[in-house]
């Protein structure tokens, strides 16, 4: 299986996470309510902790990749 780069990159409220030009995932955080939402392109799933934010968004885009034969290695930036 080829290992792709997969960037996590965040700005202000917003982390993605991506390879090339794709984006697998997006985590925002919601103003007031403390909670945080993973935006994929199968839907939005909330997560109450950035960490589970975290763990939702690399286990997503883990399992588009290997769908595809490919393995992700996460990189913060």
């Amino acid at each position: 299986m080829a290992i792709y780069k997969v960037h996590i990159k965040t700005e202000g409220d917003k982390t993605t996470y991506t390879t090339n030009a794709t984006t697998f995932a997006a985590i925002t955080h919601r103003a007031g309510s403390g909670k945080f939402d993973v935006i994929t392109p199968d839907g939005v799933l909330p997560a109450d902790t950035p960490e589970e934010a975290d763990k939702i968004a690399r286990e997503f885009t883990a399992k588009v990749m290997a769908s595809v034969g490919t393995v992700p290695n996460f990189i913060n930036e």
